[in-house]
Parts: structure tokens; sequence; C-alpha cells
């Protein structure tokens, strides 16, 4: 009965938080990587370091099946499916623990007045525990959050839970060692290297378990160090890139072809000055981790993990310590990350703690049943429906993505409204840029335009980029993009000077060949403003378009844009703010430019679109009054 009891409560965990997923994904692309991601899985391209060979290969064969609305929705039910998988995973992981050397007492209640026994109807007692841990862990926060649109990370959980799987089964048979779990064991690595290059954060971990193995019985390091070589397959999988690279993607990040770019895109070089960037990154990443880890696990099961904290430490100290060095190892790695989203990066220390707060459910269960006099094992259901009912009602509001156009409707309609050839050029990466090369790349939306991010002008393979897919533009820019490679190994005062010049002969140049728009982040941004200042830059509904100074009034910039449509929605991050800021706020501006030279009638439509998006512009506001009292 308990080998069935424990295969339905595996698949009742997937099924449930693939429910909760399902109901709350995203139905589109998002914020970040969402639209460069879809594009370059579906197209079979070279997504940004470190690439994901394995990952792309699942993902452009899953974003082409006949299923879903799109290949973004396809894509995004892929990682629902994947968090689900590492939930069922993490479950089965939990039942080893629970089985190393350790867990089982031989003591027995002598009657009622004593506290229960901790394992008492302990095979039941193990499997409920395990089940409602694992929904704790599928109903994280930021868990739940990257199940619900396209990432590399689901498939990354599904490894790292299958990590400590096997560990766990190595470390209960380190007296008697079993060879295939060890060999299990590298070839997981291998695919999760393949996936994600983070997998090296579990490396301490292993390491340690590998002393532990030797110090047991050590004539089986030779062997298992031989079984190292079954890494090497999924390792391999990035020569997937070499060769997809020489054909020449659209997507080709870093373009790969070569043994110099492939180690160069493995080792994330175009970000590696955002890792251990300054002490100040650290301080702000370690302020944010501890003001969110409460919320993450919706409080009550973080206060149980606390309290498991100790009583795994009590329960098997070697694999205390194994978890708490992949713990510290991620938390090391994430803390000194300058990166926007950095909450994807504390996922393995999520896993991890999960872990804790399985042993804390059965601390509070044991405390429940000594006070009130009842058996551990109703205690445990009684914990772990609190827990998942409130986590799943704590957390629900923050991940319900099932309504989310925002990154959709904007650059759809930004890529709408621009002329025909027209450059578009953005400054931030996560909001208009990627989605813009999705739905141009994938669903064939205005292939007239030449959309760019101008950061991306450092790096000589987006040069190489725009010398075959935009040829005109390359070949005006040629000179300075030749000098610019030529200085980019030489001394960094002069790189610098190069990049400018490039930067500056970049927009001027188009400019004489195509109407050029910028996005408000780029107009507005102090590195932007020298390079710009020959330009003005000239509202038009929810971008600029660059003129001349000397540029007479266009009674019908932005007038196009008036006729979208924006879903409301909760401004509920950082990111959504400054989408509704930034769309009220440029209306606002093009309402200003007409009013500005005497058109307020079209001035106030502007002003109405704007509060209309954001009913609080003060100075849409303002000017709406002022204009209304002019009239008077």
């Amino acid at each position: 009965m308990e080998g069935k009891l424990k295969n339905i409560l595996a698949v009742s965990a997937g099924l449930i938080v693939l429910a909760v997923y399902l109901i709350t994904l995203n139905p589109t692309v998002t914020f970040m990587d969402s639209g460069e991601l879809s594009a370059a899985l579906y197209t079979f391209g070279i997504p940004h370091p470190t690439g994901y060979p394995l990952f792309l290969i699942i993902g452009y064969v899953i974003s082409n099946l006949p299923f879903g609305s799109s290949p973004v929705y396809r894509l995004n039910v892929l990682s629902a499916v994947f968090s689900s998988i590492a939930v069922v995973i993490f479950y089965y992981a939990l039942l080893n623990i629970f089985k190393l050397p350790g867990q089982r007492s031989k003591k027995k209640t002598k009657d009622a007045g004593k506290k229960p026994d901790a394992h008492e109807n302990s095979g039941a007692l193990i499997l409920y525990t395990a089940f409602f841990a694992s929904l704790v862990l599928g109903l994280c926060r930021t868990f739940w959050s990257n199940a619900l649109s396209v990432e590399v990370y689901p498939l990354h959980s599904v490894f790292v839970c299958l990590i400590i799987f096997l560990c766990a089964k190595i470390l209960a048979n380190t007296a008697d060692p079993k060879m295939k779990y060890w060999t299990y064991l590298f070839l997981v690595i291998g695919l999760s290297f393949a996936n994600h290059m983070t997998t090296m954060l579990v490396i301490p971990a292993v390491l340690y378990l590998l002393y532990l193995q030797y110090k047991a019985v050590p004539r089986v390091l030779k062997k298992i160090i031989a079984s190292a070589l079954y890494a090497i397959p999924g390792l391999l999988l990035y020569l997937v890139l070499v060769f997809r690279a020489g054909s020449e993607p659209f997507f080709n990040w870093s373009d790969p072809r070569n043994l110099q770019n492939l180690l160069h895109h493995l080792s994330g070089s175009d970000f590696e000055n955002l890792i251990f960037a300054s002490g100040s990154v650290f301080t702000n990443n370690l302020k944010f981790f501890i003001s969110t880890l409460p919320g993450e696990f919706a409080i009550v099961s973080f206060v149980l993990g606390l309290a498991g904290i100790y009583k795994a430490y009590r329960f098997n100290k070697n694999f205390f310590i194994f978890l708490l060095l992949i713990a510290f190892a991620s938390l090391i790695y994430a803390l000194n990350y300058n990166i926007r989203d950095v909450q994807v990066y504390f996922i393995m220390f999520y896993i991890t703690y999960s872990i804790f707060i399985a042993f804390g459910i059965i601390f509070v269960a044991e405390s429940i049943a000594g006070f009130f006099k009842m058996k551990v094992l109703p205690a445990v259901l009684l914990t772990g429906i609190v827990l998942t009912v409130y986590g799943f009602i704590h957390n629900y509001s923050a991940n319900n993505n099932s309504n989310d156009y925002i990154i959709e409707e904007l650059s759809l309609n930004t890529m709408n409204s621009l002329d025909e050839n027209a450059v578009y050029i953005t400054y931030d990466y996560g909001y208009t840029y990627p989605a813009a090369l999705y739905y141009q790349q994938v669903t064939g939306v205005r292939r007239d335009l030449k959309i760019y991010n101008i950061k991306f002008l450092s790096v000589p393979w987006y040069l190489q980029n725009i010398k075959k897919f935009n040829p005109e533009i390359y070949e005006a820019c040629k000179p300075e993009m030749e000098d610019y490679i030529k200085k980019l190994d030489g001394d960094e005062k002069n790189r610098v000077a190069s990049l400018n010049n490039l930067v500056t002969a970049f927009i001027k140049k188009s400019y004489t060949i195509f109407p050029v728009y910028v996005s408000f982040d780029l107009l507005l941004n102090k590195e932007m403003k020298p390079i710009l200042s020959s330009f003005t830059g000239r509202p038009s509904g929810i971008f600029y378009r660059l003129t001349d100074k000397t540029a007479p009034y266009d009674s019908l910039a932005g007038v196009k844009s008036l006729e979208f449509s924006f879903r409301s929605y909760d401004t509920d991050t950082k990111e959504k703010n400054k989408v509704m800021m930034s769309t009220s706020g440029m209306y606002y501006e093009t309402g200003y430019y007409h009013y500005q030279n005497g058109n307020t009638a079209l001035a106030l439509k502007f002003l109405d679109k704007s509060l209309s998006i954001n009913k609080q512009m003060p100075d849409a506001v303002k000017l709406k009054n002022r204009i209304l009292a002019e009239k008077k």
C-alpha cells in the first residue's frame, strides 16, 4: 500500500503545481529574455551566453510542435512542465533523504501522556511530509514565477533536484558503494552543464560527498574518477552551437563557430563586468535577499525552515553539510551578480531551504501532537494543508500572469506605428527590444524594420550581424566599425573613444539613410546626450523620432498611436511600473509637443490618453487643466 501511495503522492504533487502554473501562465512574451529566448529557440539560433544547447534542442522541438496559440506560449508551457517535473523529483529526493542513517527511531511512546514518537506511522508520515514540502517548493514565489514563461531555470531545477536525489542515494550507500549512482550522477551533471553553467555551484558539495566516500571505502576512488567520464556526452552538446553558428542564423550571439568564440560564449565574457563587480552590489543583493526570503515561502513555511535547520543537522550531519555547501555556493554567486533579475539565481538556495522546511514540518507536527496528545501523522496532514493553502494564497497575486500582455502590446504598438524601413534603437534590454525581435523574426511582423540595442555595438559578433542583415548601415559605418575592432585589445581609453565614435556614426549615418526612432530610455540616458546633441527627439506617441533641430512642426506626430489600446494591470513590480510611467509619460510628452505648437485640440487627446494609462500622472493633469482654463 505504501508503494502505491508513494507514487500517487508524487504524481499528485506534480499535477497540482502544473495546474497552478497553467492557470497563471504567461500567455505571450514578457520582460527580459523571454522574446530573445523564444525567437532563438524557434529558429534554432544561438541564445545569449552560455548558449544552453540542451535547452535549445528541446525548445526548438517543442516550439515547432502544432499546439497552443504561438511558439512562445508553447515554450511557456514547457517551463511549467519542467518545474512540475522538478517538484516530483524533489519529492523522491526527500524520500531518499529521510532514509539516510539516523532517520529511524527505535523508541516507542509508552503512554499517551508523553510526546509521541517522531516516526510513529513513519512510512506514511514521511510520504506526506515529502508531499507537502514539495508543494511548498512548487509554490515558492520565484520558483513559481519561473514556471510561467520561457526560461532555462525550470530545466536547471530539474537537474538540481536530480543531483540531490542521487547524492542522497550515494550517501546512504557509502559503506557499500553502488557505482551505478556515481555513474548516473556524472551523467546528470554533464547534461546539467549543457543546460546551465551554474551547475558548477554543486561541485563543492559533490567533492565533499566524494571525500566521504573515499573516507569510507578508499578503494573505489579510481572507479569514481573513471565514472566522471560520463559527464562528457552532456558537455559535447556545446558542439551544437559551433555547428549551428556556421550557418550564420539571425540569432548568433558570440558567433561561436570557432574555439575562441565558443570559449568567449561559455565564459559569459559579455557579462563578466557584472560578476563580483563591487562591494555595494553584494550589499544591495544581500539586503534584497534577506527582505524577500520570508515572502518567498509565505512567511510561515520560512519560519518552519528555521526550525528544520536544527532538526536536519541532528538528523544527518554529513548531508546537512552537503546542503550547506550547495546553499552557500549559490548565495555567494548570486549576491555578487549585478543583474536585474538576480532572484532567479537564488532558486538553488530555495530548493535546499525547502528540504529544511520538510524537517520543519515534522518538528511542528511533533510539537502539535505532543501538545494535543494525538498521533503525529494527522498533525503532519494539518500542518501541510495549512502551509500549502496559505502559500498558494500568499503568492497567487504576484504570480498570476494569465492576463499579462504588457510587453506584447508595447512592442507591437511600437513596431506597427514606425515608418517603413525605419531604424528603431533601444537602450534598455529587458523591454521592447527582445520582444520586437521575436515578433519580427518568428511571426513576421514588420520585417522591414531595423531593430537595435545600442549597447550591443560594443561586441564584434553584433557588428557582423549588422553586416549580414543590414549591409547599408554596415557599409556606411564600416570605417568606424573596423577602427573599433582594431582597438578592442588595446588601451582602454582609446577603445572607449573608438566606441563612442562608432555609436555616434551609427546613429548619424543611419539617420541619413532611414527614419530613426529611439526609445525614451535611450534619449534620456546621460551617456547618450552628447552623442544625440545634434538632434531633436520629437515625441511621437510612445517613442521619439530623431529630427533635425530646424525641423518644422509635424501635426501628425504620434497620431497613429492614439488608436492603440492597453490593458490595465497592477504595477506590482519595478518593470511594470516603469512601463506604465514611461508609456503615460510619452503620451504626455507628445501632447506637450502639440500644445507648444498651438494645436491644443490634439494635445488634449494625447493628455487624455496619458491619463487613461496613469490617472495619477501629475504633469498631464496640470497641462490639461491649463489648456481648459485657457479655452475659457
